[in-house]
C-alpha cells in the first residue's frame, strides 16, 4: 500500500481541521490507576481518545520514528522497548499543541523532568511524528483518518522532513520539499 499525502494550508476563515497526535504512557508507568488519571486529564482539556490499546515495541521498529533530544539514541530506544506501552490516539482542535502542553504538566504533578529519560509519557508534537509513530500502530491502520488533518498539517511538516528517508520492517518514507511518500508492507 502506497500513502502519498499532498497538502496545504486550509486558508476559509474559521475553517479548522482536526488533529491527530498518539499519547503514550512509557514502559513501567502503565498501571490502571495511572492510565485512567491521564485519561482523565486529557480529556478533561478537550482531547478526544478514539482508541487505545496496549503495544510492545521492538527497538528495530522504534528506529527512525522516536528520538530524544535529551538522552541518547539508543539507551532511548532501549528503554521504549523495553516493556509495552499504553497508546491512545487522540483527536481535536489543536491537538499537538493541547497534548505537548497538558504532557509537560502531567510531568511537572508527578514531580518528573521533561529531559529526564523514565518521564511517564510520550506525545507525538507534530505531523511528521504522528506519521512515522502511526505507521508502527497497525492497530490504527483501519481507521480512516481525516483528510483535512493531512492537508492542514503538511505545510509545517515539509520543513522538517526535507530529505528524510528511511525504512523498517513497515515501511519505506522517502521525503521532500513538498511530499511525504510512505510505502506500508
Amino acid at each position: 500500500m502506497k500513502l502519498i499525502l499532498y497538502g496545504e494550508i486550509k486558508k476559509a476563515r474559521g475553517e479548522y481541521s482536526v488533529e491527530y497526535s498518539l499519547i503514550m504512557i512509557k514502559p513501567g508507568f502503565a498501571t490502571n490507576e495511572i492510565i485512567t488519571q491521564i485519561k482523565k486529564i486529557f480529556l478533561d482539556e478537550g482531547v478526544q481518545i478514539i482508541r487505545e490499546f496496549y503495544k510492545k515495541f521492538t527497538y528495530s521498529e522504534l528506529k527512525g520514528a522516536y528520538y530524544s533530544s535529551f538522552v541518547e539514541e539508543e539507551e532511548y530506544l532501549n528503554y521504549l522497548s523495553s516493556d509495552k506501552m499504553y497508546v491512545m490516539l487522540a483527536c481535536g482542535q489543536y491537538c499537538y499543541y493541547v497534548t505537548r502542553n497538558t504532557k509537560h504538566k502531567i510531568r511537572e504533578y508527578y514531580g518528573l523532568d521533561n529531559k529526564e529519560l523514565k518521564n511517564l509519557l510520550h506525545t507525538s508534537d507534530d505531523s511528521v511524528e504522528f506519521y512515522l509513530q502511526y505507521l508502527l500502530c497497525k492497530e490504527l491502520h483501519d481507521l480512516d483518518l481525516d483528510k483535512a488533518t493531512e492537508d492542514n498539517n503538511l505545510i509545517q511538516a515539509n520543513e522538517r522532513i526535507k530529505g528524510l528517508a528511511f525504512e523498517n520492517e513497515y515501511a519505506h518514507v522517502i521525503a521532500n520539499k513538498s511530499t511525504l511518500e510512505v510505502t506500508l508492507y
